[in-house]
């Protein structure tokens, strides 16, 4: 019997060889937890909490996304800097000079959000502005600004 020397080699690719094994790895601990739980946390009988979550009875609790308000020197520094949202328009909504910074803080106290601050967002918070001067003039018996 003769042997040849010509055996095929394949490449090896450790990035396949990888992502096998931890799809596998991931596979298994879903399947078998009790293998990879630490001893003691199971040694004490049937842990009913991990169970439900494997029969998906206990749903992952949703972390609400919490808003960051626009406050008063983000509106200060608005007004300050931006082309559109300067004195003019407030002598537009009819805000005295005096009442520009108490206007800024009637504004923070509805908590805008701070997304509004971008500039594709201009219109609703140039809105929700115009809607609050409305608001302000009345409560502090003021001219309001006629509504179109």
């Amino acid at each position: 019997m003769i042997l040849k020397d010509s055996v095929h080699k394949k490449a090896f690719k450790i990035e396949e060889v990888n992502s096998n094994t931890i799809l596998q790895i991931k596979n298994d601990m879903k399947n078998n937890p009790h293998l990879y739980m630490h001893s003691s946390s199971y040694s004490k009988g049937i842990n009913v909490k991990e169970l439900l979550k494997l029969i998906g009875v206990i749903k992952k609790k949703k972390t609400k996304k919490t808003q960051k308000p626009i406050n008063y020197k983000q509106l200060d520094s608005l007004f300050s800097n931006s082309a559109l949202f300067n004195d003019d328009l407030l002598i537009q909504l009819k805000i005295p000079k005096d009442y520009k910074y108490l206007f800024f803080q009637y504004c923070e106290a509805y908590q805008l959000d701070h997304n509004l601050l971008k500039t594709k967002d201009n219109l609703i918070l140039l809105d929700a502005l115009y809607n609050y001067s409305i608001k302000f003039l009345e409560l502090n018996k003021l001219d309001t600004p006629t509504k179109k």
